[in-house]
């Protein structure tokens, strides 16, 4: 015949986190006007967090559009360009120049 123990001190720490749990929802779903508040709220502030999640990838795909929508296998840009909405055209001695690359 084999002893079985039973904690009983483990069954009564989830029962006590289950009836705070239990606690908790009955004050939020009992008054009506706070849980709907509650919900409008939380809904509100996820529409905002995806439209500013949006409107930032809207700013990148537009900053990189210039780059992407060249078509060109090679990007040359003089050196003292800081980014790609401010450009200094190169002059047409250096783009009539041959390269060492397309010599061969």
């Amino acid at each position: 015949m084999t002893n079985i123990t039973y904690d009983f001190t483990r069954t009564k720490e989830y029962e006590c986190v289950f009836g705070i749990l239990k606690l908790a929802y009955k004050l939020l779903v009992n008054d009506k006007a706070k849980f709907v508040t509650l919900l409008v709220g939380i809904s509100f502030s996820v529409i905002l967090m995806i439209m500013m999640l949006s409107m930032f990838a809207g700013v990148l795909n537009r900053a990189s559009s210039t780059v992407i929508n060249i078509g060109a296998k090679i990007w040359v840009m003089d050196p003292a360009v800081n980014t790609v909405a401010n450009t200094i055209g190169l002059p047409d001695y250096t783009l009539d120049a041959p390269c060492a690359a397309c010599a061969e």
